[in-house]
C-alpha cells in the first residue's frame, strides 16, 4: 500500500529540511535522494585576468563539476560583484559567498604571519619556488591564521616579479627611484618605497587606471600581468615598465568557508581537493611565471619601454632594502610572540637550498 502524504505535510517536510541546510551554510538543493550543492566563489578580479580565470579558477570549476557528476556547482563573481576588496571575510561570515579570491594584504593586523611573508616572496626569482615553498610552511606556519577566520584554503600563488609601470621616466638603477610618484596598495611593499624614497601615492588597485588618467599619479608599483589586464600600458606614451625584480607585494589566495568544507559529504571534499591542488596550487606559480613574460610582450607591442634590471640591480635592492625591511618587520612581530624570526629563517634556508 502506497502512503500519501499530505501537501501541507510534505512542505512542512521540506522546510524544515532547508533550515537544516541553511543552519549548515550548505546551499543546495534536495532532488530525490541526492542533494546538489552550489559554491559561489567570488573575487575582485575581472575575468580578462590572465591568471586568475583561464589558468585557475576555470579549469578548477570544470574539474569539479564533471567528477562530481553535477553534485557540486561553483558559480563565479568576479570583478567585485558580491565581494569588494576587503569585504571579503566579512562576506564569507555572512554567508553570501562560500569561498573567495582575495590577498591578506587587504585584510591588515588579521594575518600577521602573512605579512612577513611577502618581503622574502619578493627575493627569489620564480614564482613556483614560491609556490612550492609555501607548500612546505603551511602546516606549521599558517593553518592556525586559515582556521581562525573559519577559512580552508585551497590554493594560492605568490607574486615576486613585481615592478614599475611609470608614464614619464624610466628606472634604471635604485637610485632612479628617488623622487617619483608612485602608487601602490601595498603596506609591506610603501615599507620599502618609503627606503628609496619614493613619493607615494594613495589609491587602491581598482583606481589605477583613474588615478593615472587624470594625473593624480604617474606610476604605479605592480606586476606586469596586472598593469596589462587593467590597461595602465595604454596610458603612456611610450611609458616604461620596470621589471626590477621584486618589491616585496602581496599575495593571493583562493580559500573556501571552513564550516562550509567540512560539512560536505566526504566525496565532494575529495574532489575539491585533487582539483584545487592541480589547478590552485601546483599549476599556479608556472601560470603566474608566464603570465609575466606575455605580459611583457604586449607592453612591448603597444610601444612601452621594457626595462629588465641586470642580476647585479636586482640583488642590490634586495641585500640593501628588502632585507633590511623584513629584518625589522619580523622582529615587530617578534614583539607581539609570533614566530616570524623562525618562520623568515625556514623561508632563507628554503630559498637557499634552492639556489635562490
Amino acid at each position: 500500500m502506497v502512503k500519501h502524504v499530505s501537501r501541507r505535510k510534505f512542505i512542512k517536510y521540506m522546510g524544515a529540511a532547508a533550515l537544516s541546510a541553511g543552519s549548515l551554510n550548505l546551499p543546495g538543493r534536495v532532488l530525490g535522494q541526492s542533494k546538489t550543492y552550489t559554491i559561489k566563489f567570488a573575487t575582485p578580479a575581472p575575468e580578462s585576468h590572465p591568471w586568475y580565470f583561464p589558468k585557475a579558477m576555470t579549469p578548477f570549476k570544470e574539474e569539479v563539476e564533471r567528477e562530481s557528476k553535477g553534485k557540486l556547482l561553483i558559480e563565479f563573481y568576479p570583478n567585485q560583484i558580491l565581494v569588494k576588496v576587503g569585504g571579503e571575510l566579512q562576506s564569507i561570515r555572512s554567508r553570501i559567498v562560500q569561498a573567495v579570491n582575495f590577498a591578506t594584504v587587504w585584510q591588515p593586523g588579521l594575518f600577521p604571519l602573512h605579512e612577513v611573508w611577502y618581503l622574502p616572496g619578493a627575493c627569489t626569482a620564480s614564482a613556483k619556488f614560491n609556490n612550492d615553498m609555501y607548500r612546505e610552511l603551511l602546516p606549521k606556519y599558517f593553518e592556525k591564521e586559515w582556521a581562525q577566520h573559519d577559512l580552508h584554503v585551497l590554493g594560492w600563488y605568490i607574486p615576486t616579479a613585481y615592478g614599475v609601470y611609470h608614464l614619464h621616466t624610466p628606472i634604471n638603477k635604485v637610485e632612479d627611484f628617488s623622487g617619483i610618484d608612485l602608487m601602490s596598495w601595498s603596506p609591506q611593499q610603501n615599507k620599502v618605497l618609503s627606503k628609496l624614497k619614493v613619493d607615494l601615492r594613495a589609491g587602491t588597485l581598482m583606481e589605477m587606471y583613474d588615478n593615472l588618467q587624470k594625473k593624480l599619479a604617474d606610476g604605479v608599483a605592480h606586476n606586469a600581468a596586472t598593469v596589462v589586464t587593467y590597461k595602465l600600458h595604454e596610458l603612456g606614451k611610450p611609458g616604461y615598465y620596470s621589471q626590477v625584480g621584486g618589491l616585496g607585494g602581496g599575495d593571493a589566495f583562493y580559500a573556501i568557508s571552513k564550516s562550509y568544507y567540512d560539512g560536505l559529504p566526504k566525496e565532494l571534499k575529495t574532489i575539491i581537493d585533487k582539483a584545487s591542488r592541480k589547478w590552485l596550487q601546483d599549476s599556479a606559480g608556472t601560470a603566474y611565471d608566464t603570465a609575466e613574460n606575455e605580459a611583457a610582450g604586449k607592453m612591448q607591442a603597444v610601444g612601452v619601454k621594457y626595462i629588465d634590471w641586470s642580476a647585479a640591480e636586482k640583488k642590490r635592492l634586495r641585500d640593501d632594502y628588502l632585507l633590511p625591511t623584513l629584518k625589522q618587520w619580523s622582529e615587530a612581530m617578534d614583539a607581539k610572540g609570533l614566530q616570524a624570526t623562525t618562520l623568515v629563517d625556514a623561508i632563507v634556508k628554503a630559498r637557499e637550498a634552492g639556489g635562490r
